[in-house]
């Protein structure tokens, strides 16, 4: 069974290469993403990404993705003056492929990532005469998924994601802006 499934994996590969590539295979993304929360989790935050791919021929990318992603939510109570404000750090790294529509300029494309979310959780409170920093819960860790949609603009990138993070983790949508190195026409 293994040996049949890789020699189908190989096949698409080598054919998916005798076409002529007009792009080079190899490149590298970094940027930023502003990320909001979804469900039980809320706050909205920043984080950043970078993300080596190979394609495999102008339409079709492979790659493994690094990202954190932070929220932060907070609570100002007037009446005993103190304020307490949570703050969530989900990092994942997961495998994706992505679809591009064409070969132009600019390219917009789909993709989906499969991998590993990591969540922490830390709480910070101030009173009058005490301040307190500390762990809100333990690590968790879970599979998840990540569709995307996007458009490249020469090396100019910008991608919705739709995270999906598996129980008792944030669910999160992120904005994501960033540049690609490499990658560009031959």
């Amino acid at each position: 069974m293994k040996k049949s499934l890789l020699l189908v994996i190989l096949t698409i590969l080598s054919v998916s290469g005798l076409y002529a590539q007009e792009f080079k295979p190899f490149k590298v993304d970094v940027g930023i993403n502003l990320t909001a929360a979804l469900g039980n989790t809320s706050g909205s935050g920043i984080g950043g990404y970078l993300e080596p791919r190979f394609s495999s021929n102008d339409h079709l990318t492979f790659g493994l993705r690094l990202e954190s992603a932070g929220f932060s939510s907070g609570n100002i109570t007037v009446n005993t003056q103190e304020i307490d404000i949570s703050s969530t750090s989900v990092k994942k790294m997961t495998f994706v492929t992505e679809y591009f529509f064409n070969t132009a300029q600019v390219r917009p494309f789909i993709g989906l990532g499969l991998g590993v979310f990591q969540r922490q959780s830390y709480g910070v409170n101030v009173g009058l005469t005490s301040i307190s920093v500390g762990e809100l819960n333990n690590s968790l860790t879970n599979f998840g998924f990540a569709p995307r949609v996007g458009v490249n603009a020469g090396h100019l990138r910008i991608s919705g994601m739709m995270n999906f993070s598996g129980n008792d983790i944030a669910n999160f949508f992120s904005l994501n802006v960033g540049f690609e190195f490499g990658g560009g026409r031959q």
